[in-house]
This record gives structure tokens, C-alpha cells and sequence, in this order.
């Protein structure tokens, strides 16, 4: 079992790929824009990374499960209006309250998934619906300004140490325990085995359920550690602002090579897709690419990362 497991977690054939990718983008956009390297970039870059990443790291555990999870954007949206509605009456308790949030959302995902046999796709497209409407609702369809007042309790997300953001340190501390949680616990153990082959799993005593829902739960949990990233910074409450963040998590997760078909992926090949993502966003501003064609770009990246990350020798595969 251990062997399997070392095998279906060994790095995909395409990683050197991505790094001399990365690279080269990085010295052809240095060189396009002198500034692209410079300290305020830099930060700007180590942020925006940040930001992605810890959203993406729950994303890449349910795709390794071989699953989706797209309410992403319907959480951050509604996380982000209930926030801004709870600091003005319970203060720096909106933290937690948001993180419990994550942890619900991410629950009622994975127990309609597993309990009433409801395709990952389908459950969490329509409670992105949910959220994403309920945001709108709590909201009156208008942003929510966090008080000046408050700034004190969200100084933090702009605290930096020379050009490295606090932010990003915070997210590297995370990144570090999901590492964990996917080399060295039977969690992360599991949920290859699951996404490699689930009736096999299944047969060597691996409890697939609460392994499906204690994954979308952590899911859950990470989508709100991003809500917090992105309404403290905004200091407001936005009712869509979460809309553009489903294709950018799945795409920086397919840029890190993890794959739809499970059984096959890491946070520290999403760190790297996140990168990618970031790099190639941040290369379409200095270039003065339309927004709406920055869509187009993602829609072809995502299809190029899956086009070479699949593994052909596998049929008839589902999003589980």
C-alpha cells in the first residue's frame, strides 16, 4: 500500500517543463518592463500568490479525490458580505466566524455529495448558486463598507517585511501544513488511494465518505482563509467577488499538473501553477492585454495544462 502510495504521489513528467516555463517568462517580462522586478512588483506578485494559493491548496485535495468543487466563488462572495455585516457588531470574532463558515459550507458539500450520491459536480454547482444568491440577498446586490473605525483589526493584511508581505508568510505557514497533512498522515494517504482507484480503496478498508467530506470541509476552510485575504484588503464586503475566482483556482491548479482524473497531484505543484498563474496575469497587464481577452487566455491555459497532464491509459474517466 505504502509503495502505491509512493508511486501515485512521485512528481508528473511535465514539472521540469513548467519550471523552465516560469523562467523564461519571468526574463522575458523583466525584460519588456524594467519594472516588472522591482520591489513594489515583487510584492504586488508575492501577494497576489498568496491570495491564490491558499485557495487553491483545497482545491487541489478535492481534485485529487478526483472530484470538483466549484461553489468556490458563491463561498468567497457570501463569506465577504457576512464579514463585513459581522465586524461592526462582534469585531475581530468575524475571523472565526468566517472560518466556521468555510468549515460549513465545505460539510454540507461533501455529506450531499457522498450521502445522496450526487456527482461533486453537479452538488457544488448548484449551491455555488446558493451562496453566490444568498450573497446578493444579505447584501441588497451593493458592496458593504467595513468601517474606518476598524482598520486597527485588519492592519495586518498590509504589514511587510522589506517587499514580502506578511500575507505570503502566513499562506507558506499553511502551505507547510497541508504538505503534512498530504505526506504524512493517513488523510493525504487516503485521498490519493481514492482518487487513483476508489473501489480498491474501498476493499482495503479505506473509509471513502468521511474521506470525501473531511476534504471538502478543509475546501471550505481554505476558500474563507482567502475571503478573509481579500475583504480585509478591500476593507468592504462585495457581493461578486468571488465570480472570477473558480477559473482562476482551477486553472492554477491544472498549471501545477494535478489531475481531473485523480489520484494525482500536491500543494507544492499547486504553489508552483500559482506561480504560472500569477506570472502569466501579471505579463498580460505589463502587456496591455484586454480583461476580457485575460478570460479567453485562462480558458486555453486550462485546456493546455489538462491536455498535458491527463493520463491516457485511463477510460471512460468522470468527475467523481
Amino acid at each position: 500500500m505504502n509503495a502505491l502510495m509512493d508511486r501515485l504521489k512521485k512528481l508528473d513528467t511535465g514539472l521540469s517543463v513548467r519550471i523552465v516555463v516560469l523562467i523564461v517568462l519571468i526574463i522575458v517580462l523583466s525584460t519588456i518592463n524594467k519594472n516588472f522586478l522591482s520591489a513594489y512588483n515583487i510584492s504586488t506578485l508575492l501577494e497576489t500568490i498568496a491570495l491564490l494559493m491558499v485557495m487553491s491548496i483545497g482545491m487541489t485535495f478535492v481534485l485529487i479525490l478526483g472530484s470538483i468543487d466549484l461553489s468556490i466563488g458563491g463561498v468567497i462572495s457570501c463569506g465577504s458580505v457576512i464579514m463585513a455585516r459581522l465586524f461592526p457588531v462582534i469585531g475581530g470574532w468575524a475571523y472565526p466566524a468566517i472560518l466556521g463558515f468555510g468549515l460549513l459550507t465545505g460539510f454540507l458539500n461533501g455529506l450531499i455529495f457522498t450521502k445522496l450520491k450526487i456527482p461533486s459536480f453537479i452538488t457544488t454547482l448548484a449551491t455555488m448558486s446558493v451562496y453566490a444568491s444568498l450573497s446578493l440577498v444579505i447584501s441588497g446586490a451593493t458592496p458593504l463598507q467595513i468601517d474606518t473605525a476598524l482598520k486597527p483589526m485588519t492592519a495586518w493584511v498590509n504589514i511587510k517585511f522589506g517587499t514580502i508581505p506578511l500575507v505570503f508568510i502566513l499562506v507558506c505557514l499553511v502551505v507547510a501544513v497541508f504538505w503534512v497533512v498530504q505526506n504524512k498522515t493517513k488523510l493525504g494517504k487516503y485521498c490519493f488511494a481514492v482518487g487513483a482507484n476508489e473501489r480498491a480503496a474501498r476493499m482495503a478498508g479505506v473509509r471513502v465518505d468521511r474521506t470525501k467530506i473531511i476534504i471538502f470541509t478543509l475546501a471550505g476552510l481554505c476558500f474563507t482563509l482567502g475571503t478573509i485575504i481579500v475583504t480585509t484588503k478591500l476593507m468592504s464586503g462585495i457581493p461578486t467577488v468571488g465570480n472570477s475566482y473558480t477559473l482562476l483556482v482551477i486553472a492554477a491548479v491544472a498549471l501545477g499538473g494535478t489531475s481531473l482524473a485523480g489520484g494525482k497531484g500536491g500543494v507544492l505543484l499547486t504553489l508552483l501553477g500559482a506561480t504560472l498563474s500569477v506570472v502569466i496575469t501579471n505579463g498580460m497587464v505589463v502587456a496591455g492585454v484586454d480583461v476580457y481577452w485575460q478570460q479567453i487566455v485562462y480558458g486555453v491555459i486550462i485546456i493546455v495544462s489538462l491536455a498535458t497532464s491527463v493520463d491516457r491509459s485511463k477510460t471512460n474517466l468522470i468527475v467523481k
